[in-house]
C-alpha cells in the first residue's frame, strides 16, 4: 500500500479497470453522429405546417396510418442502412421525420371531427401523453436491448420498436375511421351526440 501511494498508482491491475464494448461496430465522429441525429428533425419541421391540411384533404385516419407505416419501416431498416452507408442513415432518419411531422397535427384534426367540446381537452391530453410516455418506455427498455437483445444487441432495439409501430399500424387501421358516421361499431345515440356537439359538418374530411 506504501509503495501504490508513493507511486501515485491504485491497487490492482490495470486490466481490471478497462472498459472493452463489444457490441460496438461504427466509429462515427461527433459531426456525424450530430448530423445522423438532426436529420430526423430537418425532415420533421418540413411537414409540420402542412400536416393539417393535408390529413383534411385526405383524411387523418390515412394519413396517420401512413405515417406510422412509413416510420416504422424506416426504423426497422435503420441497423441495414447503418451498416452499409452512413449516407442511407441520413436519407432513412429524413424521411422518418418528413412521415411523423404529420402525425400531431393531422390527430388535431381528427379531434376535430370525434371530440365534443366538453371532452376535447382530456382527449387531446390523453393524446398527447402517449409519445412522451412511449418514449420513457423505450429508452428505459433500450440498455438491457443493448446488452442482451439480438443482432449485437443495439439491432433488436429497431427491430422491435419498429415492429410494434407496424402491428399499432394494423390496429389503427382496424379500429380508426376519420368521422363519426363511418365508424361500424359505435351507437346511433353516439354518433347523433358527438354529431350534434360538433360545431361543423363531421362527414367532412
Amino acid at each position: 500500500m506504501g509503495n501504490d501511494h508513493v507511486n501515485g498508482t491504485c491497487p490492482g491491475s490495470s486490466e481490471s479497470i478497462e472498459v472493452t464494448n463489444q457490441h460496438a461496430e461504427f466509429d462515427w465522429d461527433k459531426d456525424t453522429r450530430a448530423n445522423i441525429l438532426s436529420a430526423f428533425f430537418y425532415g420533421y419541421i418540413i411537414t409540420q405546417i402542412p400536416g393539417g391540411w393535408i390529413a383534411d384533404r385526405f383524411g387523418g385516419r390515412r394519413i396517420i396510418g401512413a405515417a406510422l407505416l412509413i416510420g416504422g419501416i424506416c426504423t426497422i431498416l435503420t441497423p441495414i442502412c447503418a451498416r452499409t452507408s452512413v449516407i442511407l442513415v441520413y436519407v432513412v432518419r429524413a424521411i422518418n421525420g418528413l412521415a411523423s411531422g404529420v402525425c400531431f397535427p393531422a390527430m388535431s384534426s381528427v379531434w376535430g371531427r370525434w371530440a365534443p367540446p366538453l371532452e376535447r381537452t382530456k382527449l387531446m391530453a390523453l393524446y398527447y401523453l402517449g409519445p412522451p410516455s412511449g418514449s420513457v418506455i423505450t429508452l428505459a427498455s433500450s440498455g438491457y436491448l443493448c446488452e442482451y437483445g439480438f443482432d449485437n444487441g443495439w439491432g433488436s432495439i429497431f427491430y422491435i420498436t419498429g415492429g410494434v409501430t407496424l402491428l399499432w399500424v394494423l390496429l389503427w387501421f382496424i379500429l380508426i375511421r376519420d368521422t363519426p358516421l363511418e365508424h361500424p361499431w359505435i351507437t346511433d345515440a353516439e354518433k347523433n351526440y358527438i354529431c350534434k356537439t360538433i360545431p361543423f359538418n363531421v362527414e367532412k374530411r
